[in-house]
């Protein structure tokens, strides 16, 4: 652990330890009842004065003289013992016995609080938590540091592989950096490790797994993606991402009725689902496609996210430059997505196509992300963009076109400029 823990740590152990030793110094007990020795003694003699006094004026008897001194002597010894003998030994075996719990209590106390800590307390929470926070302010003003963490991160869950947070952190951590692979690899080990611990819901971990492999294989369901929705719903039927991708995949195939039934049962199984709102609008978009009325129940909710995904529409005209024409070919795959201008490059909106198909005019809209948190909304500003793809994958490999137009402001205009492919990808 770094200084900012220990300082504090040993700065607090010697403030308490300084409230301990204090009352165990300078408080003195013997000295305490000397003191009071003495003021029995003084009070003994006064009244022998007194005593004396008496009987030579010959107010009382030397039979009771004798009687009182008996009983005050009794007294005075019962309180203070012999009043002629009185030692220095008491203080000095007492104080040796105040070093001895001072100097075991300087010794237990931290030490002490040290193996418990190490034995009970939250060492690896708090160093997480660390490093979650330290990723996060990383992640736009120091990447390759975030990566340095990450890397470190990952090499100490290969010697604890059963930490199931800190394989939440990666996870998530290389998600927000849209490195998918690496997600989708983390989001792996974490299943993995809630099996070996039962520790959390592993079908979850199957299911981001999944969407992690799903968006990096830019929405289409490779068999990758399919093994692991396979094992999500092995451990939870319903479980809701692999739900989603199925309807999500279901859409794209033409499958209506069957994108319908996925997405319904979502809102059976999770009608609070943060997302609830896009599902029953991908279902009133499924609905649609196959001629029929949607069912009453989902007119209502549905009624504001349809007129949102309205509003948030897009048109543009894709073209191809000769230069570019001449070296790709008529199957060569064409992405088209609206990306954000503030924050992570990663589609909102995308379509696919093919280069037979240029030129042509494509509409993007708030139904047409990969997840259902995808979408462009009414107020974005966007950055459309065009991509021949030679070898079917989304992320840019030299021999790949691009072309991309804007920035727009998604509402503001539903026909713009269009896109021309002519910029080579080195």
């Amino acid at each position: 652990m770094g200084m900012t823990f220990w300082v504090p740590l040993v700065l607090l152990t010697l403030l308490a330890l300084a409230f301990l030793i204090y009352p165990l110094v300078f408080f003195q007990p013997s000295k305490d009842r000397i003191d009071r020795r003495q003021q029995n003694l003084a009070t003994y003699r006064s009244r022998m004065e007194e005593l004396d006094a008496e009987l030579e004026s010959g107010n009382i008897e030397k039979e009771t003289y004798e009687k009182l001194k008996v009983e005050m002597e009794a007294n005075l010894l019962e309180d203070v013992g012999d009043p002629e003998t009185v030692s220095e030994q008491p203080i000095q075996g007492s104080r040796r016995v105040v070093w001895a719990v001072t100097i075991t209590v300087m010794v237990a106390v931290p030490l002490g609080a040290f193996y418990f800590y190490d034995r009970f307390g939250f060492q690896d929470e708090l160093a997480h938590a660390r490093e979650i926070s330290q990723m996060q302010e990383l992640v736009q003003s120091d990447p390759a540091e975030m990566f340095r963490l990450l890397s470190d991160l990952r090499e100490r869950l290969e010697a604890e592989p059963d930490h199931v947070e800190g394989w939440t952190v990666l996870a998530r951590s290389n998600m927000q950096l849209e490195r998918y692979d690496e997600a989708a690899e983390a989001f792996g080990e974490l299943a993995a490790a809630m099996e070996r611990t039962e520790e959390g819901t592993p079908g979850s971990a199957w299911g981001l797994q999944a969407q992690a492999l799903f968006i990096g294989a830019q929405g289409r369901m490779t068999p990758e993606v399919r093994e692991a929705i396979e094992k999500a719903r092995a451990h939870n039927p319903d479980e809701v991402n692999a739900l989603s991708l199925l309807g999500i995949s279901s859409f794209q195939a033409g499958s209506y009725r069957e994108a319908v039934g996925y997405w319904e049962r979502i809102l059976e199984v999770a009608p609070d689902h943060p997302q609830a709102g896009s599902v029953r609008q991908g279902i009133v978009r499924a609905y649609n496609e196959l001629g029929e009325p949607v069912p009453q129940e989902l007119l209502a909710p549905a009624d504001v996210a349809a007129n949102a995904a309205a509003d948030a529409n897009i048109t543009t005209q894709v073209q191809l430059s000769e230069q570019a024409a001449s070296d790709v070919t008529e199957e060569d795959v064409v992405f088209v997505y609206a990306r954000a201008m503030d924050g992570p490059p990663r589609p909102l909106s995308i379509a696919r196509l093919h280069v037979g198909d240029l030129p042509t005019d494509v509409t993007l809209d708030g139904t047409m992300g990969m997840t259902e948190e995808d979408g462009i909304r009414p107020g974005q500003e966007i950055m459309l963009v065009a991509r021949v793809s030679r070898d079917g994958n989304a992320t840019p490999q030299p021999g790949d076109w691009q072309g991309q137009a804007g920035p727009f402001t998604v509402g503001q205009q539903t026909t713009v400029d269009p896109i021309r492919i002519s910029q080579p990808i080195e």
